[in-house]
Parts: structure tokens; sequence; C-alpha cells
């Protein structure tokens, strides 16, 4: 299964951003946190990843998922 993932930024701390459940890794872009950190990463402070949630196919799954 691939992940898409977004990175924001060349250099710095890392910052791992994770989705809310429902969301995906484009979450933070639309509500505008990437904009809000956008100094940070420009001053190579901090390199941003935001990655996919699994939080879909795990919902998608469950009836299929036993318990011995």
């Amino acid at each position: 299964m691939e992940m898409p993932l977004v990175a924001y930024g060349h250099a710095g701390q890392t910052l791992l951003m994770l989705p809310t459940a429902a969301a995906d890794y484009l979450e933070y872009e639309r509500f505008y946190l990437v904009d809000a950190i956008k100094p940070f990463i420009e001053a190579g402070r901090i390199r941003a990843y935001s990655i996919n949630s699994v939080s879909a196919l795990i919902q998608s799954t469950a009836s299929i998922v036993t318990v011995c």
C-alpha cells in the first residue's frame, strides 16, 4: 500500500503532522496551519511532513477482522 505524503521546507527540525481521524495528508494545508508556520519553514527552522491517515482503510476492513 502506498502512502502519500507532502514535505514543506528544505532544512530544520522535523515536524511530522498526522491528520485527524477522517482527514488526509492535505488537511493542514486546507486549514492554513502550513501558512501559520511558513516563516519558520522559509527560515529553514522547520521541515514539516504530513502523511496520509490509515483510518479509512482500518474502518473499511474492520468488518473482516476476526478475534480468535
